[in-house]
């Protein structure tokens, strides 16, 4: 029951002894009354601890100076905050006001049943104040006199005081629950600790009542016959009992007999040694409150229960009355009985291709043999592969899947390697009621895809006998962390005039990122691609095998370079208005050479005025035979000349030198 104490909150607590004379056993009675006091003012909150099988339904408090017969000061404590009607607490809706000297309260709970209690002088406070405080009283017993929450054996009291002035006397004593009626006094009540306002008070352990439940009272004086009191909450002494004679129909189970019989006896464990029976307790199963039975007179109990995969079951007692609740374990061997499982997978050619694995799982029945479904177990699916680029043989954990109603199971899950499935029931756990089995699918081989990206192929147009330069980078998109890029395989540039038949003109080696480079020379017109064979080289698994890659086919242009010769304006100086003859050759290199070009290339004659920056056209012409070409201008004003041969699909252009002329 919550202590009255912990309600109080920031309030400062002032107990005194109760007064008067306890009650009927079965009428209303007053258990204890405190005065919680706000600090720093002058105030009160009265709070009542009272009882009454009829349940309490009024509490009335009144303030009085001590040696006055009227209170000053009344009130109803009708808030319940702790506890029920039969049993709780009770307080004032706020606090009351103190007048100076020594205030006492006056006490007056009514039941349901009309029966009353009534304490005169039940607490008092002081003011000013002056501090005497009682705590709680703890139960003290020894190791073995406590069984969970109960008492099975001697025990005696400790309180802490508080207090300005010496401690006259303190005196323990027990009571029934609820009740005012006193059961018994602790002995040997004395100081085990004092220091300056503060005593711890103990007894001896010679409380031994017989089973009930009970309070335990301290009353502390001080050398004034100042009173406080504190009740603990109920304590609970009870007699041990015991299951004798357990014993169970057989030691083992199975996944279909999963249930024994146990029998036995409860008695009881009397401080005397004796061993009466336990009749009409209430004998179940922890693990399946379902199924219980009730002892005999002569408490005797036959119950049958089920165990779980470890072979364990608990058997408890309700006990009755007087004793507490034993328990016992009971045990058994589990015999696993045989499992199969299949496992198999759909096709898959390449890494990162869906698939779908499935089986079944079956296990025997213990009763006949025969092989049924088994459902709502889990199955462990793992993937044996080798490790990549040169590791040892890897098991990786995918998935656990659960059996459904016909003990079949599923997992659509994309292939990661070349390898097989395993499938594995149960994983390894403490006490089954299935054997474990496993299954491995056939090994599958497949291929690890690849691409080439970001490739680049120049200079385009290019020149007879340039080296093209490729570069680029070759990966695995559908792997992953370090095998991502393929390392350490040759790659090829490969030339083609039609694009069906392709011819390898330079080999190179990818390097960190997959990355590449290599150059070749051009001789003609046509189709170049860059080429990556696939296989086990450099990073590739030695199981899962790189698939080719090329890259798209991209055109080239060769075109052959020209040159202007002989570029010359005559004659220089020239008169203004006068004629200037324009002169030079085209020349072409095919390979062997440099050779005169052939008729009617055209040439365009370019004239920038002196101080100027841009050039400006100013007329065209075309070669003869020869590849020279000639062609007259007037003059008009000082500046430089040149020609250009802007090039076609099979020459590059080219431009001649400058050749300046001063006009008069």
């Amino acid at each position: 029951m919550r202590r009255i104490l912990a309600a109080a909150g920031s309030l400062l607590l002032t107990m005194t002894l109760f007064q008067g004379v306890s009650r009927a056993e079965s009428g209303a009675a007053i258990l204890e009354v405190i005065l919680a006091r706000t600090p720093g003012r002058n105030e009160v909150r009265p709070l009542v601890r009272a009882a009454s099988p009829a349940g309490i339904t009024k509490v009335t408090v009144g303030l009085r100076l001590r040696g006055e017969d009227a209170p000053y000061a009344t009130a109803e404590a009708a808030e319940l905050f702790g506890g029920s009607r039969t049993e709780g607490q009770w307080r004032t809706p706020g606090t009351m006001g103190l007048r100076d000297g020594r205030t006492v309260v006056d006490v007056v709970v009514t039941d349901g049943a009309g029966r009353s209690d009534a304490r005169r002088e039940a607490a008092y406070a002081d003011m000013p104040a002056d501090r005497f405080a009682l705590g709680g009283p703890v139960v003290q017993a020894a190791a073995d006199g406590r069984v969970g929450g109960y008492l099975v054996g001697p025990f005696g009291g400790s309180a802490t005081i508080t207090h300005d002035r010496p401690i006259k006397r303190v005196e323990m004593r027990l009571y029934r629950a609820g009740t005012n009626e006193l059961v018994g006094t602790a002995d040997g009540v004395r100081p085990v600790e004092q220091r300056d306002g503060f005593s711890v008070y103990s007894s001896d352990r010679t409380l031994n009542p017989p089973p009930g439940n009970y309070q335990l009272t301290v009353t502390a004086w001080n050398d004034r016959d100042d009173r406080q009191e504190r009740r603990s909450g109920k304590l609970y002494v009870r007699y041990r009992a015991r299951m004798l004679d357990v014993r169970q129909d057989r030691d083992w189970i199975d996944a279909d007999r999963r249930e024994v019989t146990v029998t036995g006896r409860l008695v009881g464990a009397h401080p005397d040694g004796s061993q009466p029976p336990v009749a009409g307790a209430r004998i179940y199963s922890g693990r399946d409150t379902d199924l219980m039975t009730t002892t005999d007179a002569d408490g005797r109990f036959s119950l049958t229960v089920r165990l779980d995969r470890e072979g364990t079951a608990q058997v408890l007692s309700t006990g009755t009355g007087v004793y507490l609740p034993p328990s016992t374990t009971v045990k058994a061997t589990v015999r696993g009985v045989p499992t199969a499982i299949t496992v198999q997978s759909g096709p898959a050619e390449h890494v990162g291709d869906k698939v779908t694995v499935s089986g079944r799982l079956k296990r025997q029945r213990a009763t006949d043999g025969t092989m049924v479904p088994l459902d709502g177990e889990t199955v462990a699916l793992y993937y044996n592969h080798h490790g990549v680029p040169s590791g040892g043989p890897q098991r990786d954990l995918v998935a656990e899947v659960t059996t459904d109603a016909d003990g079949r199971y599923r997992l659509d899950t994309t292939i990661r390697a070349s390898g097989f499935w395993e499938a594995v029931y149960p994983e390894p756990v403490p006490g089954h009621w299935y054997k474990a089995t496993s299954a491995t699918a056939p090994f599958r081989s497949v291929r690890q895809p690849t691409v080439i990206e970001g490739v680049t192929l120049g200079p385009d147009p290019i020149a007879p006998g340039t080296p093209l330069s490729a570069t680029g980078r070759v990966s695995r998109p559908r792997s992953s962390g370090e095998n991502t890029a393929v390392v350490g395989s040759f790659v090829d540039l490969q030339f083609s005039t039609d694009g069906k038949k392709w011819v390898t003109r330079a080999s190179g080696v990818s390097h960190e990122q997959g990355r590449f480079g290599m150059q070749a020379k051009v001789t003609q017109d046509g189709y170049w691609r860059v080429r990556y064979a696939g296989g086990t080289s450099g990073n590739a698994s030695p199981q899962t095998p790189d698939t080719e890659a090329v890259s798209p086919a991209r055109w080239i242009d060769m075109r052959y370079r020209t040159a202007i010769r002989g570029f010359n304006a005559t004659p220089d100086p020239v008169r203004k208005g006068g004629t200037l003859t324009l002169t030079g050759d085209i020349v072409r290199d095919l390979g062997n050479g440099w050779k005169r070009a052939g008729k009617g290339a055209k040439v365009t004659l370019y004239f920038r005025a002196k101080g100027a920056t841009k050039w400006t056209a100013v007329t065209t012409t075309t070669t003869d035979s020869k590849g020279a070409f000639r062609k007259a201008v007037k003059a008009s004003k000082d500046g430089t000349w040149r020609a250009a041969y802007a090039g076609s699909s099979s020459y590059f252009g080219s431009t001649s030198s400058s050749d300046y002329v001063d006009v008069k």
